[in-house]
């Protein structure tokens, strides 16, 4: 055996402690510099070998498992609309061309202009701080600076400090109570009689904007809605054919923009 350095000279070389059977070994001892014969072990093995007694399990959708006494072929089956599998390019290359419709789903209330020195806020109400007084601190509830003139959407109803009389003024923009939001950004309402106006730059593609919307109260009273540009969603409101106000009141509106 040259990778030992030895070689099998003759049968003296050779303690044959057993009969001789199927897939017996040769092993040398060093005690007494000959070879004797013994059963093949587990051990014998190289540890990169794999036993032919392991079996190699698959579950789907992988395929062609089995023991390893023979060559084994995996595979992943093709995929079902019930069952997991691989995909095809051809179907790759579909999922990739598919744009996911986006959404707004809110609930709109009108709340009546009105301008306040103290108290609670109303959360989603949009206030213009008209007059600030140092002192008062609207932060932590939406607005982004202490001062004259900041316009900001109420995220809280109580200002860390409201004791000095700053006026805020709501505008009559309806607060929205938003259920889904999948545009990419926060619609701004604002209001001029009778007509209500969400801001978002971009979100509403033209020819691919749908409303969904209470059309309708009661015979004197309707509610209309479209997408005038890009930018901007309207919600009109009339009664016995003029515009009016006092009309939405948890008002359902769905804005759907397809790819």
């Amino acid at each position: 055996m040259n990778g030992q350095g030895l070689t099998l000279r003759d049968i003296s070389d050779v303690n044959i402690s057993a009969t001789p059977t199927d897939e017996m070994l040769l092993i040398y001892n060093s005690a007494d510099q000959k070879f004797r014969t013994r059963v093949l072990v587990a051990t014998d093995m190289p540890s990169n070998v794999v036993s032919n007694t392991v079996t190699l399990t698959t579950t789907a959708p992988l395929t062609g498992g089995g023991d390893l006494s023979a060559n084994r072929t995996l595979a992943i089956s093709a995929a079902t609309q019930s069952v997991a599998g691989s995909l095809s390019a051809a179907d790759k290359t579909k999922l990739d061309g598919i744009t996911a419709t986006k959404i707004y789903t809110a609930l709109l209330t009108e709340v009546a202009p009105a301008a306040i020195t103290s108290g609670l806020l109303v959360v989603g109400m949009r206030y213009t701080l008209t007059t600030f007084v140092a002192g008062d601190d609207f932060l932590n509830v939406g607005a982004a600076l202490n001062q004259t003139g900041q316009i900001f959407i109420a995220t809280g109803i109580t200002p860390t400090v409201y004791a000095n009389g700053s006026t805020l003024t709501s505008d009559g923009a309806p607060m929205a109570t938003v259920l889904e939001n999948t545009l990419g950004g926060t619609v701004v309402w604002s209001y001029v009689e009778g007509v209500y106006t969400g801001t978002l730059t971009g979100a509403f593609t033209v020819n691919k904007a749908v409303i969904l919307c209470a059309a309708s109260i009661t015979a004197a009273k309707l509610i209309a809605a479209d997408t005038p540009d890009a930018n901007t969603v309207r919600v009109l409101t009339f009664s016995s054919g003029s515009a009016a106000d006092n009309i939405l009141n948890k008002t359902a509106l769905r804005i759907q923009v397809f790819p």
